[in-house]
């Protein structure tokens, strides 16, 4: 009796590992190797973002928080509040990342990802604790219109496919991605007063009286005073200008104030001559912008309201 449960029991072993075999034949060698999981990071515990976008030369890009609050370090050295979407945006890529499939183990294809030093580098800090360093690499269009990236963590050699475009918050930014662009964001109908300041006397003051605006005593168009007021009430700019570079002398200057009905003053000055075009606003200070579209579409004439 004690043989033949004896036997019994070598069988199942020896059927279990039978079946190990057979599933380590028929099951690809890539897929015995794949991760479950590539970034594991706690975001209440983040501490420092560093970046190393391939597209600005790897230059680095760091945002790091303090108390509740995250930064972006300037080139020369200042640090600037950014916005938490922002770094929800960072965040939110990050933990996307999810391997679909493994691409290779071969570091000979690694250039060719650009899963080697030409990709972007990114390392997350919790604390002085070092819990993520991927590299972001090459991306590739497939069927039906998806986009995956291939991404490698810096000290493993699996290569993985992942769903989704990191090129536009890691690869091809630099660090005004991060920098808050608003210049005016307020409601259209909290607006009471424009006082237009230009050179010579094209100066004037459009003015609400209830519904109605007016210049002196006249009352404006409706729909263009509408139109305009909507463009105020939320003015974005694009492209950020060192102050240190503008050659404000050789500039005619334009002056907006922006009475409100809670707010209090809002400043809008626009620069220009016959090759650039620049404006900063009091909603956020100490920012210029260059954009002649939008300094055009500002500091309009008297005629453009009747």
């Amino acid at each position: 009796m004690i043989t033949n449960i004896s036997t019994r029991t070598l069988l199942s072993v020896f059927a279990v590992l039978l079946i190990g075999v057979i599933l380590l034949i028929l099951i690809p060698r890539n897929e015995r190797t794949f991760k479950s999981e590539l970034v594991s990071i706690d975001t209440s515990k983040v501490s420092e973002v560093l970046i190393f976008p391939h597209s600005k030369g790897h230059k680095e890009i760091k945002l790091y928080k303090n108390n509740k609050d995250w930064y972006i370090k300037l080139p020369n050295g200042d640090a600037e509040k950014i916005q938490q979407e922002k770094i929800s945006q960072v965040f939110n890529q990050l933990i996307s990342i999810k391997p679909q499939k493994l691409v290779t183990k071969d570091k000979k294809k690694y250039k060719d990802l650009m899963v080697d030093s030409s990709g972007t580098i990114v390392k997350v800090y919790e604390g002085k604790e070092l819990s993520l360093d991927i590299i972001i690499g090459r991306f590739a269009f497939q069927q039906p219109k998806t986009v995956t990236t291939n991404v490698r963590l810096n000290n493993d050699n699996e290569v993985y496919a992942t769903e989704g475009f990191l090129e536009t918050t890691f690869g091809n930014i630099d660090y005004n991605f991060f920098r808050d662009k608003t210049i005016l964001r307020y409601d259209m109908n909290g607006f009471t007063k424009l006082s237009f300041i230009y050179p010579a006397d094209s100066s004037f003051q459009a003015k609400k009286y209830d519904n109605i605006w007016k210049i002196e005593d006249k009352e404006v168009n409706n729909e263009k005073i509408k139109k305009y007021l909507a463009t105020l009430s939320n003015l974005q700019g694009i492209e950020i200008v060192d102050k240190n570079l503008i050659d404000f002398n050789n500039m005619t200057k334009l002056v907006l104030n922006i009475e409100t009905d809670k707010a209090g003053k809002y400043t809008l000055t626009g620069y220009y001559n016959d090759k650039d075009y620049i404006i900063s606003s009091s909603f956020n200070e100490g920012k210029y912008f260059r954009s002649q579209d939008l300094v055009q579409r500002i500091f309009i004439g008297q005629k453009n309201l009747f």
